[in-house]
């Protein structure tokens, strides 16, 4: 959390790279409780609303960005309880020294890999959705790994008979959980779904079909009635109308990014192959890497139904980042870095163990490790040969990785996205109209609009949104005088002539971009920084 803290950017920003332009949107639908774009995050909008109105500390994007670190903090958390429960369950005998080390190493590796570093800075979906991944993983391990093992020798994974404490609240709690995080995002499936498959395997029918796991997870997912209700209510920010079922499922389908899921070209899916490939490299780096794969090898053997379940989420995510066509597909490899740092711990603890209690990989994995030094001399040696590898697994894992990308993370002096839509709104006449091409800067203006009220006498018109009818109904109501009926076209230029023909000689039509088409198109002029349309 203070890595995150010192590294948070302070206001709105636009992130790394520009590749967390979605704040803006997300900000200003969560403070006027309204639906950002798809597929409405009904879940984030109600967390996110909450979080800032409970937390008045700096401005509402400081308090969205701090939502980010928070569920970022807390999903290291469960990531390290439930690499702990791993490593306790596969080596029963060992140190529980070794375990507590190995699983911190593990969450500490996610901590510092700058994917998710670089989510935890920023006001977007991404945490919240590991939160909630972290969270299914950790009670369905509490619940296929009892406590009670651990001080036994277990050559394959539990028997049903195995008693659970709370067992039916951890099966009602892990569905309600999947519910509302589906409500967050979609792609919690490729986490939830396998490990809804380990629960069946181990522990029956009823943990997956009873009405104390379907009514939680129905509970869940009626979160989506946020969206019908407040689009009713026709908010600022309010895409897709979907108090309609039409709207409905044109919003939670995610229509618009239709042709995003698998639609990279088959040309270029080589290149992005390899893309992904040095992703996975940077983010657990290479030694992260080999502990990563050397746990795999002990849990396959061991915990065959716990590697599949997360080997599932490393395929089904990576290959869905590499058909995504978006500038940021690689923020959907979350889950699939957390599958990898969970892993990275066991392989370490196994590693260690190997090499500290001298047992043989065959023997550990057949009865669990023991120290073979006897008496409280040898515990001591024990512990400081854990202590040592440990430190410095440390320094060659998330030191580093912090080390080698601080820089870039560090978002604490970026205003840039801020000072940009402030520009905007101080170079505007009163009741003016300002064309914003880009999501960076419609999506700011909205912000400083919606979230934090400022020049509400100001019409923002996004072209890129000009083609849907939802959105051209939108501003006839809010802008009667200044919008006419627009035309139906899935181009943006008819509703955009309509507009400025409307407001012909008044000179209150402005663009955010001049580039020479619209330059002649509308006969703009440089007017600080915007350009006003002078109609010639």
């Amino acid at each position: 959390m203070a890595l995150y803290l010192l590294a948070m950017a302070l206001t709105l920003t636009w992130g790394w790279d520009g590749k967390a332009v979605d704040g803006g949107d997300l900000l200003a639908a969560a403070q006027t409780l309204g639906i950002p774009h798809p597929p409405g995050y009904p879940t984030y909008m109600l967390a996110l609303k909450g979080f800032i109105t409970a937390v008045p500390v700096g401005d509402i994007a400081y308090r969205g960005n701090l939502f980010s670190a928070l569920c970022a903090a807390l999903a290291v958390v469960l990531v390290y309880a439930s690499a702990l429960r791993l490593c306790r369950y596969a080596l029963p005998k060992s140190p529980v020294s070794l375990a507590v080390v190995s699983a911190a190493l593990g969450a500490s590796m996610l901590a510092a890999a700058p994917l998710f570093w670089s989510q935890a800075v920023v006001t977007e979906v991404y945490t919240l959705n590991a939160l909630f991944a972290a969270a299914l993983l950790f009670i369905a391990l509490h619940v296929t790994l009892p406590a009670h093992s651990f001080s036994q020798p277990h050559p394959g994974e539990p028997a049903r008979a195995d008693v659970v404490p709370n067992e039916r609240l951890l099966l009602a709690a892990f569905w309600l959980l999947f519910g509302l995080g589906l409500g967050n995002h979609l792609t919690l499936l490729a986490v939830g779904a396998p490990l809804a498959v380990l629960l069946l395997r181990t522990r029956g029918i009823r943990a997956i079909l009873s009405p104390r796991t379907v009514a939680p997870f129905v509970a869940g997912l009626s979160v989506y009635a946020y969206l019908p209700i407040r689009a009713a209510a026709d908010p600022p920010v309010n895409w897709g109308d979907a108090d309609s079922p039409a709207g409905f499922l044109w919003l939670v389908t995610a229509r618009a990014y239709g042709n995003y899921a698998f639609g990279v070209p088959a040309s270029q899916v080589g290149s992005r192959v390899l893309e992904t490939i040095e992703l996975i490299f940077v983010q657990l780096n290479p030694l992260g890497l080999f502990f990563a794969i050397v746990g795999g090898r002990l849990a396959i053997g061991m915990l065959p139904r716990v590697f599949w379940a997360m080997i599932f989420t490393i395929i089904a995510v990576t290959v869905y980042s590499i058909g995504y066509r978006s500038v940021d597909p690689e923020v959907l490899m979350v889950p699939a870095i957390m599958a990898g740092a969970v892993l990275g711990g066991v392989g370490f603890a196994w590693l260690v163990g190997t090499l500290v209690l001298g047992e043989s990989g065959d023997a550990m994995k057949a009865n669990g490790a023991h120290a073979v030094l006897p008496g409280p001399a040898g515990a001591v040696a024990t512990g400081w040969r854990i202590a040592i590898l440990g430190g410095l697994a440390f320094l060659f894992l998330p030191a580093v990785s912090i080390g080698l990308n601080y820089t870039d993370q560090d978002l604490s002096d970026d205003r840039s996205a801020r000072e940009r839509a402030t520009e905007i709104m101080a170079a505007l006449p009163p009741d003016a109209i300002v064309f914003s091409r880009t999501e960076k800067d419609f999506f700011s203006l909205w912000y400083v609009q919606h979230a934090e009220g400022g020049r509400p006498d100001v019409a923002v018109v996004a072209p890129l949104l000009l083609p849907f009818d939802w959105y051209r109904g939108q501003l006839e109501r809010r802008y009667p005088d200044r919008v006419p009926s627009l035309p139906n076209s899935e181009s943006q230029f008819p509703s955009m002539d309509a507009i400025v023909e409307h407001n012909r000689g008044n000179g209150t039509v402005y663009f955010t971009f001049g580039d020479a088409n619209v330059a002649d198109r509308y006969g703009l002029e440089r007017s600080g920084s915007v350009y006003v349309a002078t109609g010639r």
